[in-house]
């Protein structure tokens, strides 16, 4: 009976009989044919040399356990054979992917949580270049996770790879844009007409957020509209309708990432101008105002300052008073003049000054002071106030 042998030409576990090359080879009768067989498959016919070596390399072998055969059959009719069983691997298949794509599909995410697919229980190693980030194992059904430590913020190029104990290496890699931090966005009054207090009667908005980024603003849940930054990163909007009063205005950005930065201000919007022709009436120079117009006296100079660079206020606040504002080209003087009793109410073109006192002139209550020319524009910390 022919003396047949069988072996894996090479054993790339190291002689684990695991291997990722399927070739065999062995020993027969010298130049005797042999046949190799998977079960009752006949994988094909080698022939042995003259020093009986054969070799054979099936065809599509599949991967997994296998159990292969080499017989002889000799010129008597006798057969010997021998059979080895192994395990045939091919590349292992890996694949990875983000966990959560937070830009729904861009490759663009705040969440680094990686995921993908090896063979079932398999170590898988996580790499960023030659930087090992770190190794998970596949469960059963071959799906792994992994988390990075410490991965930069931008443009990512992560590894996944598995290498199986035929010494077959497979790999997927991962390119992808991590964003961690939210925008930073900003917003200020285009105009602030008070100076710095946040009272304005130009409701222009501007600021600033990442470049080209659209911006919303918003007013608590209404949006009031949206614009977009320039090549720096500025931006301006001016709103609709916005109401007077107090008011908190938001500007808001969303990332690529599905990250979002806030900024609020709250400011007076103040838009109407002083409606000073309805106030009082201007007849030779002279304003004639009733005397209600002095319980807000800031209400008065600002609109004063509305006509003119310089008045001259005759005020007092206990006695009937002649009110008259003179109009002029400087800045005027400001005194508090009596009123005669037997002059109305109304305002007379005609009017005793304090130098020319009359007989029936009613004493005043107290000192009247004479004020001598103040700066223009009238400030309200330097104008005397109404007592």
């Amino acid at each position: 009976m022919p003396t047949v042998t069988i072996a894996l030409a090479d054993d790339t576990s190291g002689g684990g009989n695991i291997t990722a090359d399927d070739a065999l080879t062995g020993t027969a009768d010298p130049n005797a044919a042999v046949k190799i067989s998977e079960g009752s498959t006949l994988l094909g016919t080698t022939t042995a040399n003259s020093n009986g070596m054969w070799s054979f390399t099936p065809t599509s072998l599949a991967p997994g356990l296998q159990t292969i055969t080499a017989s002889e059959t000799n010129a008597a009719g006798l057969t010997g054979s021998s059979s080895l069983t192994f395990t045939y691997e091919t590349t292992p298949k890996v694949t990875i992917k983000l966990a959560l794509d937070t830009s729904g599909g861009k490759d663009i995410t705040s969440y680094d949580a990686l995921t993908g697919t090896a063979d079932a229980n398999a170590a898988v190693t996580i790499s960023e270049g030659s930087t090992v980030l770190g190794t998970t194992t596949a469960n059963a059904n071959g799906v792994w996770s992994f988390t990075p430590t410490g991965l930069a913020q931008g443009l990512q190029t992560v590894t996944a790879s598995e290498t199986n104990a035929a010494g077959l290496t497979g790999s997927s890699s991962l390119t992808f844009t991590y964003v961690r931090t939210a925008p930073k966005v900003t917003v200020a009054l285009a105009d602030d007409t008070s100076g710095g207090k946040h009272i304005t009667a130009d409701d222009a908005l501007t600021g600033t957020a990442d470049p080209n980024a659209t911006v919303k603003i918003s007013e608590g849940s209404t949006v009031l509209g949206t614009t977009t930054a320039n090549a720096n990163g500025v931006w301006s909007f001016t709103p609709t309708g916005l109401a007077q009063g107090m008011q908190t205005i938001t500007a808001s950005e969303t990332n690529a990432a599905g990250l979002t930065g806030y900024s609020y201000l709250t400011f007076t919007y103040n838009p109407a101008a002083p409606n000073v022709t309805n106030n009082f009436t201007v007849k030779n120079d002279v304003i004639d105002l009733a005397h209600s117009e002095f319980a807000d006296f800031a209400a008065v100079q600002a609109d004063l300052h509305a006509i003119s660079n310089s008045v001259v206020l005759p005020l007092d606040a206990t006695d009937p008073i002649t009110r008259k504002i003179t109009l002029s080209s400087s800045c005027g003087s400001m005194q508090r003049v009596p009123k005669p009793p037997t002059v109305p109410r109304r305002i007379s073109q005609r009017t005793r000054q304090p130098s020319q006192p009359s007989a029936r002139r009613t004493a005043p209550r107290g000192r009247i002071p004479q004020w001598s020319r103040p700066p223009c524009p009238y400030d309200r910390n330097t104008v005397p106030q109404q007592r």
